[in-house]
Formats: C-alpha cells, structure tokens, sequence
C-alpha cells in the first residue's frame, strides 16, 4: 500500500501522519489519529471493495452533472452548447477537456440566469478546478504551465468579473502570445515583465481567499458565539469551525493557480536574474534567529521573540506564539493559500523562502544572533545585527512588535510634496510614491501623472493644532477601548 501511495500520489508515511495531525477527525473514538496505522491484507475483500469502489464512482464520479445536462435541456443558448456539455461528461477526466469547459461556461453567460444553466455552471467550474489539480507542474514545459495559468485564469475571470485579475491576465496572455515590446521569449527582460504579472495575480489570489475566509469565519464564529448561550438550540463543536473560513478558502479555484504559481515563479526569478528570494508574507521583523527542524507546537521560554529558519515544512502548521519570521529553504516553499501561509499573513509573521544555498549557510551561520529583517523595494530579504527590547516576550501582539522594527520618520517638510520633491524626502513617502518618482525618471517611452502626497507626520501635526483642540484625547480614550 505504502508503495502504491508514493508511486500515485507522491505520500510517503510521514505525509500521512502530518496530515492526520491537523484534524481528521476519529471515527472509532479509539483516541487514534486516522491514518497512522498499519493496513492489514484481506484479499477475500477484494471484490467487495471493488464493487464498492464502483459504487461510489457512480454516485460521486459524474452522475450528478450527467443529471444537470439532461435537466438543462431546451433551456441551453443553441444545440451546439448542449452537445459540448454532454461531449464533456463523457470525457471529463480527460486533460483536454478543460478547453471544452471553459467554451461551454463561456457559450451559458448569456443564460446563466436561468437555475439549472446555473447550477451546471457551477458544477463545470468545479470539474475544470479537479482537471487542473490532477496536473503535475513539476513535470511540465514552462509553455504547457503557462497555457494552463492562462486557461485557469480564463475561468477565473467568467466566475469572477475581477478587474485587477482582468489586468494581469492581459499582460500576462499578451507576453504568452509573444506581444512584449519586441522582447524575445524566455530573455532575461521577458522574464521580469512575467515575473511581475505572476506576482500581480498572486497578490490577486491572496486577496480573494483573504476575503472569503475573512467573511466566513465572521459566520463561523457567530455562530460559536449563539451556541455558547444558555438554552442554545444548537452548539457546534469548535474544533469544527475554528479555521472553517481558512478551509474553504482552500477549496477556492485560486488554490490551485497559487500552487503553480509557486513553481514557475521561483524559476522566473532565475532566468530574470532576479534575488533569490520568495515572498509569502511581506513583514518587518525582529528576533533571534534559530534554525530548527521544523515548528513547534510552542515555543520553550525565553526563546521568544525568534526569527525561525525552519528545515522542513508541509504548510499545514500552526505558526506558535513568539515567532515573528519563518525562512525556508526553496524545497520547501509553500503557496500563498496555503494554512501556514493564511496565518502568517493573519499574524504578521514574515514567511519566505530562498532558493542560494550560499545565503540559508550565511544565515545559519548567524545561529543565536539577534536580528532585524526587512523586505527591499526589489524584494529580497535583508537583515542587520538589533538589539531585543529588555522585556521580550511571546505575548507581544503584532502591531508592537512591528512598531519595534520601524524606525520613526523625520518631520515633515510641509503639509504636501508635489512630485518633483519626492525623490528629495524619501524618508518622508510612502512606497507608491517613492516608486512613482522612480517612473518619472525613467519614462523615456511613457508619461507618468503629475501628483501630490501627504507625506508622514502631517496627521498628527494637524491634531495638535489648536483648532482641533480635543480631538487627540477623544481617539486616544477610542482607541483605548478598542473601538477603532
């Protein structure tokens, strides 16, 4: 069995124990995790369990779009679609297959607002989102992965109507076309302009899946809250919905894209001569570094806070309280919707990987160091030797602990800077602008808008004018009590 698990999936024993120790729940009340067991040969069970298997092949493997073809008959937009939607069913484990879905999804638009056309749209989505997951990028040309994002997009885009999704897939069809300025496909130049159309849609993702999981686990912990009550009709279990906004987050189409995101960009980032660094969630950091095998379920005392150069990594940890970075090594890189991924992002914790063997030995050998992280403008890590606050402690909340990476800015030089002063008060700008102002000067071949900004401390400046007598007491006494 274990043989037949590495050859088809790829799951070796230790896969399988990590994954039963992130909430697979135990039928038998045994006190056991699920799959950390020694199978036992019954081969008289053999055509039982066949028999079995062809039963649930039945029942879950296609009968119910079968069902929602024949019941969106004389309701689909002309007998060509209504062709292509059976032609579907009867191929859909085939890989080809996903042109055909994503035509069909495009051809019912026009109806979609019709139940059963909606319904079989939803069930084609999800048809086209179990193709693309059965594909290995890993052993695919960068064309075959590049024609399967565009194709993942193109569905993305009929569910979604997202117009900084719309943006990206645009550039990024125009470069797959060869459309790049005259630039050859797969130069170092090409590469870049890839790269930063990958990261675009990445971000895109991580937006997406952030919101849906925000707005569910809202649901999910209301309704922790209504069950705690007295006399409550009905009380959840929490372990069941404590990360149910991540896990459906997971089960989005993005997922999916996310993940073959994570091996075509780090090998962009090379052909581009780009830093060997990996981006997951972009923070300012202040620790001790440590290199360990893999999270702990806790940190010991007096350990906190670390910075965590961490071996080996699944993505479905927890992230303990303490930990204000995690760097990995490029093996073992983690997509953007990944559990691990989602609360780093919720916890602010810097989570990145690199693919220069020479920079993980450097930092190894930095073992012990206090240090402070930081994220360039052209997105490498960069850290420097800090001194941690005399009290550090695991319980520091997020926003204190970011507060003591930052270093204060100067006063500002006046209420607004038009653009031509941008590059003059770079301490003083946001990063937009600061880029903006790198445009500028470098826009031989396009025009960048004249624009102004507040730069920082000017709200505070205005606070302490006299004709806002009283307003700083009223939100400090707000923020005091946790209302804003």
């Amino acid at each position: 069995m274990w043989r037949v698990m590495w050859e088809v999936g790829k799951l070796s024993r230790e896969d399988l124990g990590k994954m039963c120790q992130m909430g697979f729940k135990d039928h038998t009340k045994s006190g056991g995790r699920g799959l950390n067991f020694t199978p036992v040969h019954l081969p008289h069970m053999y055509d039982d369990v066949k028999n079995f298997l062809g039963l649930l092949k039945h029942i879950h493997g296609g009968t119910d779009l079968f069902s929602l073809c024949e019941a969106c008959k004389g309701q689909y937009p002309d007998h060509d679609s209504e062709c292509l939607a059976f032609d579907i069913f009867h191929s859909r484990d085939d890989p080809y297959s996903l042109g055909k879905i994503l035509d069909l999804r495009r051809r019912l638009e026009s109806v979609r607002w019709k139940r059963d056309i909606l319904m079989l749209d939803v069930a084609m989505e999800d048809q086209l989102r179990s193709l693309a997951e059965r594909a290995d990028p890993s052993t695919m040309g960068r064309d075959e992965i590049l024609n399967l994002i565009c194709m993942i997009l193109e569905d993305l885009m009929v569910s979604r109507h997202d117009p900084s999704l719309q943006q990206g897939f645009e550039l990024l069809d125009r470069l797959s076309r060869g459309d790049a300025g005259g630039l050859q496909k797969w130069s170092p130049e090409w590469c870049k302009m890839l790269h930063a159309s990958c990261d675009r849609l990445a971000l895109a993702c991580t937006d997406t899946a952030d919101t849906v999981m925000r707005v569910l686990q809202e649901c999910a912990d209301r309704l922790l809250e209504e069950g705690a009550k007295p006399g409550a009709a009905f009380s959840p279990d929490p372990k069941h919905l404590e990360t149910f906004g991540e896990e459906k987050a997971r089960c989005l189409t993005e997922r999916v894209l996310a993940q073959i995101l994570k091996v075509l960009m780090p090998q962009l980032r090379r052909w581009a001569g780009l830093g060997p660094w990996q981006l997951v969630a972009s923070f300012p950091a202040l620790g001790t570094l440590r290199p360990i095998a893999s999270l702990p379920a806790e940190l010991a005392p007096g350990q906190a806070p670390m910075i965590a150069l961490v071996e080996t990594m699944t993505g479905w940890e927890d992230i303990p309280a303490g930990i204000t970075a995690i760097l990995l090594p490029a093996g073992q890189a983690v997509d953007t919707l990944s559990h691990v991924a989602i609360r780093a992002r919720n916890q602010q914790v810097l989570l990145a990987s690199c693919d220069e063997e020479a920079t993980l030995a450097e930092l190894r050998g930095l073992s012990g160091t206090p240090l402070r992280l930081q994220v360039s403008a052209s997105g490498d890590v960069t850290w420097e030797k800090a001194a941690l606050p005399a009290e550090a402690s695991a319980a520091t909340p997020a926003p204190t602990r970011l507060a003591e990476t930052m270093q204060k800015p100067p006063k500002p030089p006046s209420l607004v800077l038009a653009s031509p002063d941008f590059t003059k008060n770079t301490r003083s700008i946001g990063g937009k602008s600061l880029h903006l102002a790198e445009l500028a000067a470098a826009s031989g071949q396009f025009a960048v808008p004249n624009s102004a900004t507040v730069p920082y401390g000017v709200f505070e400046q205005i606070l302490g004018d006299g004709a806002n007598e009283g307003l700083l007491e009223e939100l400090e006494e707000i923020l005091g009590e946790g209302q804003l």
